[in-house]
Formats: C-alpha cells, sequence, structure tokens
C-alpha cells in the first residue's frame, strides 16, 4: 500500500478480507455497507513497514470446494478503538475482485 501523491508505502494499516456471497447487481460505486451486509469476514492481517501484506486462507472451506471466492478487501487505519470503524477504513475493493483465484495481488493506493 503506499500514498499516491508522495509514493511512499503505508505500512501498520489493518487488511480485511470477506468473501461476498451475494455480488448481483454491484456497480463500482458500490458502498462499502452494501458490500459488508452480504460478505463473510475471512480475517485480517496487518501491513509491514514497507506497505505489503500476505493472507492466506483455505478457499476451500471459505468458499466450498466447487466455487471460487469474491474478494473484499477493506484497509483501515489504526485508530483509536472507540472510533466508528467505519472512519478508520481509507480503501476497499469496489466492485469486489470476482471469481479470485488462488493468488492474487493487490496494489493498493488512494486515488488522487
Amino acid at each position: 500500500m503506499f500514498d499516491a501523491t508522495s509514493r511512499k508505502a503505508l505500512g501498520n494499516l489493518l487488511v480485511t478480507v470477506y468473501g461476498v456471497t451475494k455480488p448481483d447487481g454491484w456497480s463500482s460505486a458500490s458502498k462499502l455497507a452494501k458490500l459488508l451486509k452480504h460478505s463473510t469476514r475471512i480475517g485480517s492481517v496487518v501491513s509491514d513497514q514497507g506497505g505489503t501484506f500476505v493472507f492466506s486462507y483455505d478457499s476451500d472451506a471459505a468458499a466450498g470446494a466447487d466455487r471460487l471466492l469474491n474478494l473484499l478487501i477493506v484497509v483501515s487505519a489504526p485508530g483509536d478503538e472507540s472510533a466508528p470503524e467505519g472512519d478508520r477504513v481509507i480503501y476497499y475493493t469496489t466492485p469486489p475482485r470476482m471469481n479470485a483465484g488462488r493468488i492474487e495481488h493487490f496494489s493498493v493506493g488512494p486515488e488522487t
């Protein structure tokens, strides 16, 4: 993950991965709340100082052996636990990565 203006890495960010269970009818402008309503949290990881992260999961257990996952990645800034989680979200994939393979690469940076 990186800052789009300075191109400097952003580390220590919380990356949460969800499997979207009902992807029909969503556009690139879908709101996070709508996406999360039809998603199952798979897990999370913290990005390293270089802004990278690796997240592994058993895709067969998460999606069922007969289908691929529709992945939603939500990146949140560290913050006060009393702050609403939505206020800390700095990026999410929209639309979700449909039919994700066993290995996926995401380049995450705020739009300029």
